[in-house]
């Protein structure tokens, strides 16, 4: 039990300051997205904006394309969110994804996915 604290400890020492803004900014998002708070979205972006650039940092292209496809998602997901009808009501309601929406979601995963595989094995 020792040893696993010890190495606990030794990664929050290890952890640096963008790496803790990006977990606090997830867990902020998480409980924004609960609450279904508009807020989901900015902190959402600084969560995986910083996860992007970490990613690059250390030459993690799957996870880099992952958290840009969350990027994106957050991005479009703000944009529909703030849409209001004549009544000036909110349109989009919080729900599960369409099967059109899972195929382009998926077909944006495979391209970027591939994109990937493909320049690492050339």
């Amino acid at each position: 039990m020792q040893e696993f604290f010890n190495q606990f400890i030794s990664g929050l020492k290890a952890t640096t300051i963008p790496e803790y803004i990006a977990v606090l900014a997830g867990i902020a998002s998480v409980w924004y997205s609960r609450k279904e708070n508009i807020l989901v979205y900015p902190t959402g972006l600084l969560n995986t904006i910083i996860y992007i650039w970490l990613s690059f940092q250390y030459h993690l292209l799957g996870e880099a394309t992952v958290n840009f496809y969350y990027t994106i998602m957050n991005i479009y997901g703000w944009y529909l969110w703030t849409r209001k009808d004549e009544r000036r009501q909110t349109i989009v309601q919080v729900r599960f994804s369409s099967a059109k929406e899972w195929l382009g979601q998926l077909s944006f995963f495979t391209f970027f996915y591939l994109s990937i595989f493909l320049h690492c094995v050339i």
